[in-house]
């Protein structure tokens, strides 16, 4: 069951106005289940838990657009 989150507004809102959307925090405290839940169909979810896709973001971050 999802639970609301009080940023999602904020979340929303920043969407709308930038082509990338990076969350940070602890672990376990639901970000991809946020994100995923918000997500419109044109938004792509990409993780940097993998080096490689790191990797590339920080050598061509229009990649992620």
């Amino acid at each position: 069951m999802y639970i609301k989150r009080a940023i999602e507004e904020s979340v929303l809102k920043i969407s709308k106005t930038f082509p990338v959307l990076l969350v940070t925090g602890p672990q376990q405290v639901e970000k991809t289940t946020l994100l995923k839940q918000l997500a419109e169909d044109s938004r792509s979810y990409v993780t940097l838990d993998d080096p490689d896709i790191r990797r590339m973001a920080k050598t061509d971050p229009a990649w992620l657009v």
